[in-house]
């Protein structure tokens, strides 16, 4: 199972956080973020005990973390056989708009 974790940092601390994130168990990949949260991690796991485990224990700890969210991820979409034929681009004149 996968999931993303987004993590809401403290501006004084982000390094320092950041550099520790780097070490939580069944990290994939780690990015920072500009926005409401400042980095997010992509966690490989075998059940939800364990994920949980992880933010709780490895994550939450850490100096600088003021706030978790963690999304599931269901499953990969699959790929566009035909990318041109599913991203037609409309003009407004073409919906029917004046």
């Amino acid at each position: 199972m996968k999931a993303l974790i987004f993590v809401r940092l403290d501006a004084w601390e982000e390094v320092q956080a950041c550099r520790l994130l780097q070490r939580t168990p069944h990290l994939m990949c780690l990015e920072r973020l500009y926005g409401d949260y400042q980095a997010v991690l992509h966690i490989e796991f075998a059940n939800l005990e364990q994920l949980k485990k992880v933010i709780r224990e490895c994550i939450l700890p850490l100096p600088g973390v003021k706030e978790v969210l963690s999304c599931l991820i269901a499953e990969p979409y699959p790929a566009f056989q035909d990318r041109e034929a599913i991203l037609i681009p409309a003009t407004v004149s073409e919906r029917g708009v004046p």
